[in-house]
């Protein structure tokens, strides 16, 4: 039931106010990294015959990052999505998972910064067909792998590299049904990168 679209993934930093020491750099034991993503998704689609249908798509993942030693981070991050066409179908999605990144300095204002996570993510559908309402209730635990590279610019950062994910666990229920197996997707592209550190 998932829906893959091509969208851009920006991700922003929030509460950055404190200033780092002079001598701090990025991936210093004690350096912390708020960030959070926004997507934003429209699509539509004309058949041949019949109206025009289009889909909306909106969500946002607030998440903290901590470098515990010398260029090793670890964190953890939350995401809420909401996703609608404009058939009376819609679907919120709440997950939440840890994170842990490694730091690799490519040069003076370079390096590459991988990031991998296990998020655990409850999807809750609401299909009305012939004026008949359905609620499914899809749980899913899977990984994701990021590897950008960043530049530099004194505390913020701009970057952009490939991600991977991929189901590892798929339940869903009909209207509070018994759970059975679902579909296990896998989704690989391309994602950007702004943010910032103290």
């Amino acid at each position: 039931m998932k829906r893959f679209a091509a969208w851009a993934c920006v991700c922003v930093v929030s509460g950055v106010a404190s200033v780092a020491n002079a001598e701090q750099k990025f991936g210093d034991a004690g350096i912390m990294v708020p960030s959070g993503s926004v997507s934003l998704d429209y699509s539509s689609s004309k058949p041949p015959e019949g109206d025009k249908t289009s889909e909306t798509f909106i969500g946002v993942a607030p998440g903290l990052l901590v470098f515990v030693t010398e260029n090793f981070a670890v964190g953890g991050r939350v995401a809420l999505s909401r996703w609608a066409d404009d058939e009376d179908s819609s679907s919120l999605t709440f997950g939440m998972g840890p994170v842990v990144g490694l730091n690799v300095p490519l040069g003076d204002n370079l390096s590459l910064f991988p990031q991998f996570a296990i998020f655990a993510a409850v999807s809750n559908y609401k299909n009305d067909i012939n004026g008949e309402t359905f609620k499914t209730e899809h749980t899913t635990g899977y990984v994701y792998l990021e590897v950008p590279v960043l530049y530099h610019v004194q505390n913020f950062f701009m970057g952009a590299g490939p991600y991977f994910a991929t189901d590892m666990v798929s339940k869903y229920s009909v209207d509070g049904g018994t759970a059975e197996d679902g579909s296990k997707d896998t989704s690989l592209g391309l994602s950007t990168t702004i943010g910032g550190w103290f």
